[in-house]
């Protein structure tokens, strides 16, 4: 063992060293805050960073690896070449593909890759700089000397091997793939946004908007360029046809220089990697550091899959269905062309402001913003719920957060600069579907993206949305809707759809989950139900009891809380409240709660703040008395405005808790002493721990009311829910339906659609495997494409 290895080393390089090395490694180098064996790390830090490199362009690459500075903003003003290469045809080969599964996957890996892969060699011979895959797109810059020209010659080149490439065999069947290109050249704005907690690169500026007009102009196999490109290789270039002042360029003239060339290495500027024990520490300290200011410019997820081998990087692609939005922001490029290159500080402050405003709200729900790209008016922000992590709430986080980003824009309505005031605007188009994610690109150009037909859906909504609006899908207005209020537009015909899409806009929040009115018949439950309705008549006769109901995914636990609360409400004209807890919840104290005491208040959205303190002083008063102290301790729990008293103030932590717990659990007794009450929480696997601890308390102290509690959730085994041992207590557990059962879900899902073939029913089933909400999927996919 070297001396290396007996040296201390700081707390923060050993953690950030843990942070790059697979299991496997960490045991060999690491022992604490000591690296006690350098020796294996090397090559693997040294594969590392050349694969993290390898996902990001040169405007990041370049600079960080020379001055790695961990989460820096910055921005600067350049001049280029831009180029947008749009590739029509992969949407149907994708959408064909999915048909497959896993082998369709493959399959179009392989043939995306091959054409990047080609498309790419062009480009490094040109020395340009693929800065964003979009699906089935790429976004390229050239600068330096000649930027214009060798843009130019390497769209036709491009032209030229997709003309080679074209005609695509697949194993289902021939496809034509074709490329429009555009070009635009002038002053651009690149910055490096963001935080510790992650960075996005940008590029924006007046030459972006150029491209993309131009782009626009060009057919499948053309190149177009803006006024300035042609200028710049006016000497060169031979075009065609002009329309709305954007060139056709279709060859050059004889003499034209080639001006190939691949551009350097970035990382051959680097230091070798060490092979004594001697310069180990050194260079693995500057490695890591480098690994670390590159790593935040990938999406969340992504390292861990590549640091395992990174010397072949196999992250392959899949079919998985993804929840994603464009969010077009507009009114930055007056900002830029104001404030000009002499204020490129401001310019970064503020477009940092807005972009890690927005990713850290992405954040929050799980998302992935997956690019910052420009748009034929402003830009946008593409973020995907689904991939590379997926949750089973993907839809609703989705909409949560296009909503919570649309509030977050008054901070940017009215901008002072020191040149003025200005104004950000945005729109938002959310779609929910199938797509195809993973690598795309090459081997020593790959980026982790999404494509496919849903995708494009997406940005077509955003499209026809107004301002401050949020557009949604039928699909995801299906998954969401007893979440949200939504208001019913004109279908809209779109680029790419042949038939009108139905599309809502989100209004805001339900106050309370509303439950279904169209439900289908409870199948499969039959002594389940015989349970609940014993229960039931126990409750309403003032014997409190709880439920526990326990299903894995799928297993149908909502669904049979409907019925349960429809039995309640409807059936004996009872009153019922329902809070869900949802994944995103887990770190928010008292979440669940808070839906139920609004309810237990009878707040009303139209409620001022002074009308919502009111009912709560009344009902704490009504309960008890000695309570009216507490009104601003549960206004500020629910949110409310209202200023701290003394006595609030002065409370420490554990008493405040303590007090919440007793006015929760008296108000509880109080409102099931009134009436009867059917009290239910459903994904309690979710909720935070101070939740469940109140849910415990309320189930083991409220006795003798007519009081139903019912709690659904997963077999966690680290939910911390105590009340198994309650003499009150009765717990169910919903387990996979009967062929029998399954079968007749299904035939009640599709009353109105035409006999369906018996060996397609079969087929359902076995991949069904008795879960609910696989079947029911299912029967809405194949109402929806009758």
């Amino acid at each position: 063992m070297s001396e290396v290895g007996n040296s201390p080393t700081n707390p923060e390089l050993a953690a950030a060293l843990r942070n790059c090395l697979p299991s496997s490694l960490r045991r060999q180098c690491l022992l604490g805050d000591e690296i006690r064996d350098p020796a294996p790390c090397v090559p693997h830090l040294a594969a590392l960073l050349r694969a993290v490199s390898s996902y990001l362009p040169r405007q990041v690459v370049v600079p960080l690896l020379a001055n790695p500075q961990i989460g820096r903003v910055e921005g600067w003003f350049t001049h280029g070449t831009v180029m947008f290469a749009d590739i029509s045809g992969f949407t149907a080969l994708s959408e064909k593909l999915s048909q497959l599964g896993k082998e369709g996957a493959e399959e179009i890996t392989a043939i995306v890759n091959r054409f990047f892969a080609a498309l790419l060699d062009v480009t490094d011979h040109y020395g340009g700089d693929l800065l964003k895959f979009g699906g089935d797109a790429m976004l390229l810059f050239f600068g330096g000397a000649d930027h214009a020209l060798r843009a130019c010659l390497a769209a036709l080149r491009m032209q030229e091997t997709m003309a080679t490439l074209s005609e695509t065999h697949t194993s289902q069947g021939i496809f034509h793939l074709r490329m429009h290109i555009g070009l635009g050249s002038g002053p651009l704005f690149m910055a490096h946004l963001g935080s510790e907690e992650g960075m996005e690169f940008t590029v924006m500026g007046r030459a972006m908007g150029q491209m993309a007009q131009a782009e626009d102009q060009a057919a499948a196999g053309e190149v177009f360029m803006d006024s300035a490109t042609y200028r710049a290789v006016a000497g060169h270039a031979i075009i065609g046809e002009i329309r709305e002042g954007f060139c056709h360029l279709v060859g050059f003239r004889e003499g034209t220089p080639d001006l190939g060339g691949a551009p350097e290495d970035p990382l051959s500027t680097l230091p070798p990697p060490p092979t004594g024990g001697d310069d180990a520490l050194p260079w693995i300290t500057g490695t890591v550091r480098r690994i670390r200011a590159l790593e935040l410019f990938l999406p969340p997820g992504l390292m861990d899959k590549i640091k395992l081998e990174p010397e072949r990087i196999t992250i392959g692609g899949e079919y998985r269905p993804v929840t994603m939005f464009f969010a077009n922001f507009y009114g930055i490029d007056e900002i830029i062309e104001e404030l000009g290159e002499t204020r490129s500080a401001e310019i970064t402050a503020i477009l940092n402001a807005h972009f890690t405003t927005m990713r850290r709200i992405i954040a929050k729900y799980g998302g992935v913003v997956n690019k910052v790209d420009s748009y034929a008016v402003g830009h946008r922000i593409m973020a995907f719920f689904g991939a590379p992590r997926a949750h089973v709430d993907d839809p609703e986080r989705t909409v949560r957060a296009a909503l919570e980003m649309q509030e977050a824009m008054a901070a940017f309505a009215e901008l002072d600069t020191s040149q003025g005031f200005f104004f950000l605007k945005q729109r938002i188009g959310v779609n929910t579907g199938l797509v195809f994610a993973g690598n795309v690109g090459s081997p020593t150009r790959p980026e982790y993206s999404v494509m496919g037909g849903a995708v494009n859906l997406a940005a077509r909504l955003m499209a026809v949305a107004a301002d401050g609006q949020v557009l949604i899908n039928q699909s995801t207005a299906r998954q969401t809707g007893d979440t949200f209020l939504l208001h019913e537009q004109e279908p809209v015909r779109v680029k790419g759809i042949s038939l009108p899409v139905h599309n809502y806009e989100v209004l805001g929040l339900q106050e309370r989950r509303v439950r279904a009115v169209h439900r289908h018949p409870l199948i499969g439950r039959d002594a389940e139900w015989q349970t609940v309705h014993a229960l039931t008549d126990l409750a309403l006769a003032g014997e409190t009891r709880v439920l526990t109901i326990v299903g894995d995914v799928g297993m149908g636990k909502s669904r049979f809380l409907e019925e349960v609360t429809a039995h309640w409400s409807e059936e004996h004209g009872a009153s019922s409240i329902s809070a869900t807890c949802p994944s995103f919840g887990r770190h928010t104290p008292y979440l669940p709660w808070l839906d139920i005491l609004r309810a237990f208040f009878g707040f009303d959205p139209a409620d001022s703040n002074q009308v919502k303190m009111e009912k709560i002083e009344a009902l704490l008063v009504e309960s008890d008395p000695t309570w009216r102290d507490w009104t601003v301790l549960i206004g500020r729990l629910l949110g409310l405005e209202v200023e701290e008293t003394g006595l609030v103030r002065g409370l420490d932590a554990q008493t405040r808790r303590r007090v919440i717990f007793r006015v929760v659990t008296g108000l509880v007794e109080h409102i099931a002493g009134e009436q009867p009450l059917l009290l239910v929480v459903d994904d309690l696997q979710w909720a935070d721990d101070t939740s469940v601890a109140l849910v415990n308390q309320v189930a083991r102290q409220v006795s003798g009311r007519p009081l139903l509690l019912v709690l659904a959730h997963r077999p966690e085994e680290t939910l911390a829910l105590d009340v198994a041992d309650l003499p009150r207590h009765t717990g169910l557990r919903l387990e996979e339906l009967s062929d029998e059962a399954s079968l007749r879900l299904l035939d009640t899902l599709l009353p109105t659609t035409p006999q369906m073939p018996q060996q397609l029913k079969e087929l359902i089933l076995q991949n069904a495997q008795g879960n609910p909400l696989f079947i029911e999927e299912v029967a809405h996919s194949l109402i929806e494409n009758y």
